[in-house]
């Protein structure tokens, strides 16, 4: 999924570049559930999780409310809101999980809605499976030890939200970011790239896009620093 990117063509293409952090990020987090199982301490994955966490939740929020939530509202202008419901019935949704090349053909022809749809259903999955794990690693802080069950059943969990945040990110890859340089100006993709590096809600608003860059090559951290230099 990390793609050789030596240009932004478009603002929006940043999330390729925070897809590939974030990815980065929750491989090292695995690597720690990993030393768990060999003894490691609950603790240092409890933070480092906890970070992973951040990040995917204030991802999902912003682009719900700021991608997903108006390219939606472009497409119920379209009328295709009928076509949708009856695409997630049909089971259409669950078809955009196929090859790459089939994948794209599909994306020519599913409902904008469905599209939207698996969207939001991936983003629901991504916060109960960080629900449940943060649940599991704050009872597990309270143990003296962990059986070899319960480190691998953390373990099997951290796993299973890793796949399901590659699936996302392919999801929105292939389908969700070509449709947002396809909809929006190029100040709208500004906007929402700025929404999701900066968070003008936290004290430190700088913590995404720096956490983003500490994962990034020299050559990408210079296309994520032209980028803000547009905002």
């Amino acid at each position: 999924m990390v793609r050789e990117i030596t240009r932004l063509e478009s603002p929006i293409d940043v999330q390729y570049l925070m897809h590939e952090a974030y990815i980065a990020i929750s491989l090292r987090v695995e690597a720690m559930a990993a030393d768990l199982q060999a003894g490691g301490g609950v603790q240092p994955l409890r933070d480092a999780f906890s970070l992973w966490g951040k990040h995917l939740l204030h991802h999902a929020k912003i682009e719900d409310a700021h991608m997903t939530g108006p390219l939606a509202e472009i497409a119920a202008r379209d009328n295709e809101a009928e076509h949708a419901a009856l695409a997630v019935r049909a089971g259409t949704v669950s078809a955009l999980y196929a090859d790459s090349a089939r994948g794209h053909a599909l994306g020519r022809t599913v409902s904008l809605e469905a599209r939207f749809a698996l969207e939001q259903l991936e983003h629901a999955e991504l916060d109960r499976r960080l629900l449940d794990i943060d649940e599991q690693l704050q009872r597990e802080l309270g143990e003296r030890s962990l059986g070899v069950r319960r480190r691998r059943h953390v373990y099997s969990s951290l796993v299973a939200l890793r796949v399901a945040e590659f699936d996302h990110f392919e999801n929105e890859e292939t389908f969700v970011i070509p449709l947002v340089r396809e909809r929006f100006d190029e100040d709208a993709e500004l906007d929402l790239a700025r929404r999701c590096l900066i968070d003008d809600t936290a004290s430190d608003p700088r913590w995404i896009i720096d956490s983003v860059a500490d994962e990034l090559s020299p050559a990408k951290q210079g296309l994520l620093r032209d980028l803000e230099a547009r905002f």
